[in-house]
């Protein structure tokens, strides 16, 4: 139980003014919220890793997708025809529009 005691100085001398807070009933909410608290910072913690995980799994493949593309892009031996440079621009063009999906969407791993 909190007591707060505050000196009171009339003129028949000195008295002591104390105030006494029930605080029972209190006591289980702040718990409660303690509770809320701790669950609200383990679930924000949760959908950290979660994003971070997701944002991995979606960048490896999809980098590896257009490392290959760029490099048969860039295959002087063996140089594509007309009709493969345009399937392999489209794979570019449409790899590269999911990755500014994702990068919008997710968190980088780094951060």
């Amino acid at each position: 139980m909190p007591i707060a005691v505050s000196p009171v100085e009339p003129a028949e001398g000195v008295l002591v003014c104390a105030a006494i807070r029930e605080v029972t009933e209190r006591r289980p909410v702040e718990v409660e919220l303690q509770n809320a608290r701790r669950e609200a910072e383990a679930a924000s913690t949760a959908k950290s890793v979660f994003l971070a995980s997701m944002s991995h799994e979606l960048r490896t493949p999809l980098n590896a997708v257009l490392g290959f593309a760029q490099l048969l892009q860039r295959d002087r031996k063996e140089p594509l025809t007309s009709h493969q440079r345009e399937a392999v621009d489209r794979i570019l063009e449409n790899g590269e529009h999911l990755l500014r999906l994702i990068d919008e969407i997710l968190p980088s791993p780094a951060s």
